[in-house]
């Protein structure tokens, strides 16, 4: 896997999106430098980041990169066993990291595409900047197809492509002859429609003159270094290069200027060239990235004073805006489509014939003797001021069932009707045309039909009233079923508003417009054309629907904002380019149904500070400022300038806004620290490099709205320990040193060295620090382990080499400040089984075998052979041991199971190939130590349905089928015939198990939908294709066993000729 595919997967599993160009080779310098487990830390400090996971428990945040990741929910043990390493301490970026690497099949498949997917969309990003730093036009079609092609196959190496570009004859024609003055003033105006400023052309001509860049890499290099004001210029240059008014940009026959590429030296060679091109280009860029800030006298350009901080940002997040632009498709998960087609010879529509079994066709005549009472519904029509008391017009169409026929018609409250109706009968199914005058009629619009139900045995009966119209406004579809003499439950219709883009409602600014979801897992999609710079209020409100859920999605398809509330559900956005947005209106957990009302209005506001740093409010040291968050989600952005090596306080001080939340970004816009407190949110930070910071300030979570105040000051302290590894204090080992936390956001660094294959003790006792907090790095900065208690943080850990480690303590969540000791102390102890696959302990089936957590943080590995088709039972269990907790892997090392429980822990599984496969016993929290014993059995059980698609159990529509689930992780799967564009309810009913868990499938094993309950678990479903899905029932956490019955039935009505199908 490249360093590209590495951050690549960190963006599309953190935050859902392909990572912008910037960013991509921001964070790729970062983890070359530093690696990755130091990226994945950084990862998880952005804004970005609270926003997606903010308020979300371990369980749903595992859940939530499952569908990042693999478009589908995680499965229990899965999901249990990572929310489990969370809470240990293990960041959810790594845990991002370790489920993309486990991906295997359908799931690898999916994830490969979406990967592929984000890579060609900030591909395409890097070569359309090119296009326009080096020839100022777009990129013709096929020269971006065959540098798209140029930079997969150098594996995301630039150098080969840069040096094209800036040796390509058009290149050179347009700068070779040029002095150095000139060629900056053209570049420049090409990328930033501007002149450069003294400082910026000084600093990039010395950088030319001394050889540390070069021309070819100058226009490039110039790009990445933009910032603020310049990096808005370069994306509004590129979009109008890329506009379609552009495109008489006939020059795509300098196409040929692949002819430069004739240097397909990149194909060729790929690994040769990076070797000599190191010389020309060096990564001087990469450093000039960082550096552009001194030149802010002129204006905000920050092309000069770069070298201060080559990578100054360890834990920036790069979130630059350009994300929508890209042309790439989102991920469409068309993949399933391919195949479902084949079979659309299950035609299912005979079924419905069936019922007509002509049997009781030759009862009609029986029936006009009324032994069978009429039954009877009422049609309420929303017309309010519609309905007149003088002529009106109503046409309808019925279609019911043929052992029922419309008996009369009234209208409530009186009035005169006059009625012409044509019936037809096809297939067990009647439908009957009405068009009725009224005159007189009563203001509240309701008409009574009575039927008469030929056949004794039926006792309910659906009816759908189609094409209803009054008085010319059309009303849709509903469909009824009724029992006796009374309504008794309004199911499926017409859907009132489309599930997706494609048959989205459009909405006009400023109006309200109702909705309703009419069943579980119902959705519905409206579109808006929102402007560029414009801000917007997005609000749902629930009527008898019990939580209001709406998410914002732009053209592409890429994820906005949302918000959800049981009364109110808003949020308001800035848009960032004009075009078509979709909004998506939904009851919160896909369980929920009922009526609710959007609106989509235009926001005009007097901001008291910017929201960016383009316009933000220039703050001074020591000074309060005062401000309001006018409107939820607004924000406001301060600028402040800093000085290196000081330490600064932030703090913003809510007055009548809910929650304070501040964030801090340097002059790059890459993140560095934030705070959030009903009270005060405050941090403190010891500013890496002298310049402009922003500060911006916010209500948390996006819905809260009120004044603030924000102030910025210089903190004078002596710190009794360095902060980072160059001035960590030394400690001895086996000697408890003690600190201080002085102030939020302090840290203490200790550097203690350590030799490879010992094992060590880490210790941090509080003593009026609330919660002590250590975590440990090796001597590349390489996280490693770490601990927080109240008590005591601890943790153990066996060298890996020799060398020196750096030991960081602090207060829990950077608002504690108190004093504290650490301790490092060699551990020697005789391990009784081993810590890795390569010491593992051999076991065999059916043998228990004994252990010994022996200290914190020890794990015992345990090998054992299995054979593919066989099931087995994996069993921990904790003596005195406060919490066993089991992991299998596989021969490869990639995640099977796992389970954890205070008593038990065991899961079942049926092996997918032979071969040694890895138990990992552990205590849970890695926390405690204590005895516990292990086994591995063969399961030998008659399961009465199959564990995959493979064997799956065929069940028809309609039908219940009841099942069982034998042994704890045992799985049934049903397969059933769905058709494109039907709606289906999907059911599990737990008889005697815990709780039901059911999760649809399609015909590719790409995850459709899922639901679990104590009591009943249940989703609808559009089929998006006819074919064969598969419905996989199980208990929820894999550990307990029992009886149930799973129902699939078609909901409401399908349409064409087969009228209504209960």
């Amino acid at each position: 896997m490249s360093v590209h595919t590495d951050i690549q997967t960190l963006y599309l599993t953190v935050y859902n999106r392909p990572a912008d160009w910037k960013g991509l080779l921001y964070w790729t310098e970062q983890l070359e430098a530093k690696g990755l487990e130091a990226v994945n830390q950084a990862f998880i400090q952005v804004p970005e980041f609270d926003e997606l996971y903010a308020g979300q428990g371990p369980e749903q945040q595992v859940n939530t990169l499952y569908q990042h990741l693999l478009g589908r929910d995680a499965e229990a043990g899965g999901r249990d066993y990572w929310a489990a390493k969370l809470d240990e301490g293990i960041s959810l970026a790594e845990v991002a990291r370790f489920i993309a690497d486990a991906a295997e099949g359908e799931d690898a498949t999916a994830f490969e595409a979406r990967l592929d997917n984000a890579q060609d969309r900030t591909y395409g990003e890097i070569i359309d900047t090119l296009y326009v730093g080096y020839y100022g036009r777009a990129a013709d079609k096929e020269g971006k197809a065959y540098w798209l092609d140029a930079i997969k196959s150098a594996e995301g190496d630039l150098g080969p492509i840069i040096e094209a570009f800036g040796n390509s004859d058009e290149y050179v024609e347009q700068y070779g002859g040029m002095d150095t003055e000139s060629q900056l003033d053209a570049l420049y105006n090409k990328l930033f429609s501007r002149e450069p400023d003294p400082e910026g052309a000084s600093y990039w001509a010395e950088q030319l003159d001394s050889g540390a860049l070069t021309l070819s890499s100058l226009a490039f290099t110039l790009a990445q270094a933009a910032a603020a004001d310049d990096k808005k210029a370069l994306e509004s240059n590129i979009k109008a290069a890329n506009s379609p008014e552009l495109e008489p940009t006939p020059e795509p026959e300098p196409t040929p200027e692949p002819e430069p590429t004739p240097e397909p030296e990149p194909t060729p060679e790929p690994e040769p060239t990076p070797e000599p091109e190191p010389t020309p280009e060096p990564e001087p860029t990469p450093e000039p990235e960082p550096t552009p800030e001194p030149e802010p006298t002129p204006e905000p350009e920050p092309t000069p004073e770069p070298e201060p901080t080559p990578e100054p940002e360890p834990t920036p997040e790069p979130e630059p805006t350009p994300e929508p632009e890209p042309t790439p498709e989102p991920e469409p998960t068309p993949e399933p489509e391919p195949t479902p087609e084949p079979e659309p010879t299950p035609e299912p529509e005979p079924t419905p014939e069936p019922e007509p079994t002509p049997e009781p066709e030759p009862t009609p005549e029986p029936e006009p003797t009324p032994e069978p009472e009429p039954t009877h519904l009422r049609l309420e029509l929303p017309l309010g001021d519609g309905w007149m008391s003088g002529s009106n017009s109503i046409d309808f169409d019925l279609v019911f069932q043929s052992a029922a026929m419309l008996d009369d018609v009234s209208l409530q409250g009186g009035g005169t009707l006059s009625i012409s109706a044509s019936s037809s009968s096809l297939g067990g199914v009647t439908t009957a045309s009405y068009s009725i005058s009224a005159a007189n009629g009563a203001a509240n619009g309701t008409l009574d039909l009575d039927f008469a139900v030929s056949d004794e045995n039926a006792d309910s009966l659906t009816v759908e009233i189609q094409g209803l119209t009054v008085n010319g406004e059309s009303l849709g579809n509903t469909s009824y079923v009724v029992e006796g003499n009374s309504l008794v439950e309004e199911v499926a219709l017409e859907d009132d508003h489309g599930d997706s883009s494609a048959d989205a409602t459009a909405i006009e600014l400023g109006t309200s417009v109702d909705g309703i979801i009419e069943i579980v897992s119902d959705k519905d999609v409206f579109a808006v054309e929102l402007e560029e710079g414009q801000r917007y209020l997005f609000q749902m409100t629930p009527e008898d629907l019990d939580t209001a859920n709406i998410s914002l999605s732009d053209s592409m398809g890429f994820f906005v904002d949302s918000s959800y509330d049981q009364d109110l559900a808003q949020f308001s956005y800035v848009a960032e380019s004009s075009g078509t947005y979709y909004l998506e209106a939904s009851g919160l957990g896909d369980d929920d149904a009922g009526d609710y009302s959007v609106m989509v209005e235009e926001v005009a506001l007097e901001d008291d500070h910017g929201d960016s740093s383009a316009d933000a409010t220039a703050i001074e040291l020591g000074t309060s400022v005062d401000g309001t968050i006018e409107i939820v989600s607004d924000k406001d952005v301060f600028a402040v300038e800093l000085e290196e090596g000081q330490r600064y306080l932030f703090q913003m001080t809510p007055e009548d806004l809910d929650t304070a939340n501040i964030s801090l970004s340097d002059s790059m816009g890459f993140f560095v620290d934030s705070s959030y407190d009903q009270d005060l949110a405050q941090f403190s930070y010891v500013a890496e490099s002298s310049g402009t910071y922003y500060l911006e300030a916010s209500g948390l979570g996006d819905d809260d709205a009120g004044d603030y105040s924000v102030m910025v000051e210089e903190v004078a302290l002596e710190d009794d320990h360095g902060d980072s590894s160059a001035d960590a204090t030394a400690i001895e080992l086996g000697t408890s040193v003690d600190g201080t936390i002085e102030i939020v956001s302090d840290k203490d660094v200790f550097a203690v060295e350590l030799e490879e294959g010992q094992r060590y003790l880490f210790q941090m006792t509080p003593e009026d620090l609330d919660t002590a907090n250590i975590s440990l790095s090796d001597s590349m900065g390489f996280f490693v382990d770490s601990s927080y208690d109240q008590d005591l943080a601890q943790f153990s850990y066996v060298a890996e080499s020799s060398g020196t480690y750096y030991l960081e303590a602090s207060g829990l969540g950077d608002d504690d400040a108190g004093d504290y000791s650490v301790m490092v102390e060699e551990v020697a102890l005789e391990d009784d089984h081993g810590d890795s696959s390569a010491d593992a302990t051999a076991i065999e089936l059916g043998a228990s075998v004994d252990g010994t957590i022996e200290i914190v943080s020890d794990k015992d590995v345990f090998a054992v052979e299995l054979e593919e088709g066989q099931r087995y039972l994996f069993q921990m269990t904790p003596e005195d041991l406060d919490t066993a907790d089991i992991s299998l892997s596989d021969s490869m090392g990639f995640f099977v199971d796992s389970s954890y429980d205070q008593d038990l822990a065991q899961f079942s599984y049926v092996a997918e190939s032979s071969g040694t496969y890895y138990l990992e016993a552990s205590e849970l929290g890695d926390d405690g130590t204590g005895d516990y014993s292990v086994m591995v059995e063969e399961v030998a059980l008659e399961d009465d349905h199959g564990d995959s698609s493979a064997d799956a159990t065929a069940i028809e529509l309609g039908a219940s089928v009841d099942g069982t689930i034998e042994i704890v992780s045992d799985k049934d799967v049903f397969a059933v015939e769905l058709e494109e564009g039907q709606r289906y309810l999907f059911q599990m009913t737990p008889e005697d198990l815990d709780t039901a868990d059911i999760s649809l499938s399609d015909s590719m094993g790409f995850f459709v939908d899922s639901s679990y309950d104590q009591d009943l678990a249940q989703f609808s479903y559009v089929a998006e294709s006819s074919g064969t899905y598969y419905l996989e029932a199980s208990e929820l956490g894999d550990d307990d066993t029992g009886d149930y019955s799973v129902l699939v039935e078609e909901v409401g009505i399908t349409t064409g000729d087969d009228g209504v199908i209960a």
